[in-house]
């Protein structure tokens, strides 16, 4: 290559080095986006937390600082594989199925029976003891219950004419409590138990597959599979299937996770079981939780950023109320997702039993006072390339790797003559040190460019960038929360 075509190449090199600044460029004018969660800190559920989370949603929302995702919304799109634990056990649990076994009873064995209404009564037990018996005190008598809760919903549907469901309720008898299911004439009707016996005989030629569940913390936990206790946490020769699995590890649990096993296939999955223990969700309402202050503080930023990635968001809220004595006190958290870290606080007291419209205005301006002060780039910066230092700085960068580029390739790759030595080494220091300016010059040329973009603003502020382009490092592993999407579900 001759000398006259080397300022292409350091043109080409300019270039490539400046592109990022027009990247940035076609994204100002985005606001942050944000979405808000419940806090319940303590034991006690107060009842007025539920209002002030809406309404400052709401005035957040009104505020046109951020772009929310309301919070119905996010809760929808955490819906594909991870359901909260609706029900807990304990005496009013077990009173409850109980209640709900004997009205379905009633409705299928009476004179006149219902069956439809006793198809719901069954359903409405089977979707409850889901929940129980995945707890680690649930005991045979409580699985005892799920398995009738589970024939006698085939029973219902049966005798209403609907074969399909029927079998489906028995195919999830097979997968949660094996082929050998105490499914005799004994307990049940013999053309249920026939019913039954076909659904097996369909199954078992079916080709096994493989659920792998990798954990954080990584040891010690101990795996639920649809009620099952399992001591690895990697189980074989699992019939294809739905199964819900869920973790417990070191006092803590976490939620149903919902897979997919396929004929032959193996199904990774992570869970996170620290931070799912601090998850709950209620009638579509999404909420961590905490046993004081201490753990707040120390465990929400990373707990309200892994949402944040989870649905793509720059910001999260947390609201929630405490109670001291007679003190109830409403707090505000702002979350930033790419810091994992609390920017905005609002503490401010409240009445336990009156909702404070005052005080809720109050909490959803501290939230969207930063992005007041520092808008994001577009909104109150300037374009890229209005940048007079930036441009400087690029000259100077190009000036350096041209002069760099250039006698450095006028003594490489020859064989440099005892006399003209001095000068060949002179050219080498040269070139060196060009490259060296060329270098920083335009590091400094893409420093003031984006300072110029976002205005100065601070970098958690700056616009979001889309899906895909987001630093993979601060973004769950593919497999975290399943193998799909993560659903939370009320039932």
């Amino acid at each position: 290559m001759s000398l006259r075509n080397r300022p292409s190449l350091v043109l080409l090199a300019s270039l490539v080095c400046l592109a990022p600044g027009a990247s940035m460029a076609e994204q100002t004018g985005l606001e942050p986006t944000f979405t808000l969660v419940e806090l319940r800190i303590g034991s006690e559920d107060l009842p007025k937390a539920g209002d002030y989370a809406s309404e400052i949603a709401r005035r957040v929302d009104e505020e046109g600082k951020f772009a929310v995702l309301p919070r119905e919304e996010a809760t929808k799109r955490l819906s594909a594989s991870v359901i909260g634990v609706q029900s807990k056990l304990g005496p009013e649990a077990r009173a409850r199925v109980k209640a709900t076994l004997e009205k379905g009873n009633g409705d299928l064995f009476a004179a006149s029976p219902n069956f439809k209404r006793a198809a719901e009564q069954f359903k409405a037990a089977v979707l409850e003891l889901r929940d129980l018996v995945e707890d680690r005190g649930a005991d045979d008598g409580l699985r005892k219950s799920y398995l009738d809760a589970l024939v006698l919903l085939a029973t219902s549907h049966m005798l209403g004419g609907e074969e399909a469901p029927a079998r489906d309720a028995l195919r999830e008898v097979v997968l949660s409590f094996g082929f050998d299911a105490k499914v005799t004439d004994n307990d049940y009707r013999p053309d249920v138990v026939e019913l039954f016996k076909g659904v097996v005989a369909q199954l078992k030629p079916l080709k096994r597959g493989t659920l792998d569940v990798s954990t954080i913390p990584a040891a010690g936990a101990t795996l639920m599979l649809n009620g099952r206790p399992h001591k690895t946490t990697r189980v074989q020769d699992l019939l294809p299937g739905t199964y819900r699995v869920r973790l417990f590890s070191q006092g803590q649990s976490s939620l149903v996770h919902v897979v997919t096993i396929d004929s032959g296939k193996a199904v990774a999955l992570q869970v996170d079981i620290g931070f799912e223990s601090h998850v709950w969700t209620r009638d579509g309402r999404l909420g961590l939780a905490y046993k004081d202050d201490a753990e707040l503080r120390g465990r929400l930023p990373g707990d309200a950023g892994t949402i944040g990635r989870m649905l793509n968001l720059d910001y999260v809220g947390a609201t929630g109320l405490t109670k001291s004595g007679e003190n109830t006190t409403l707090h505000a958290f702002l979350v930033g997702v790419r810091k994992a870290a609390i920017v905005k606080e609002k503490v401010e007291a409240v009445r336990p039993d009156i909702f404070s419209k005052a005080a809720a205005k109050a909490a959803a301006l501290a939230l969207t006072a930063e992005a007041q002060q520092k808008k994001p780039a577009g909104a109150g910066g300037k374009q890229w390339y209005t940048s007079v230092p930036g441009w400087v700085a690029a000259g100077v960068g190009v000036i350096g790797l041209g002069l760099g580029i250039a006698n450095l390739s006028y003594v490489m790759g020859k064989e440099v003559p005892a006399s003209e030595y001095d000068s060949a080494k002179t050219n080498q220091k040269i070139g060196g040190a060009g490259l060296i300016i060329g270098a920083l010059g335009l590091g400094a040329a893409g420093y003031f460019f984006a300072t110029a973009a976002s205005g100065g603003g601070d970098a958690a502020l700056a616009p979001r960038l889309p899906v895909g382009e987001r630093d993979p490092a601060a973004c769950l592993p593919p497999q975290s929360f399943a193998y799909e999407p993560t659903r939370f579900s009320t039932h």
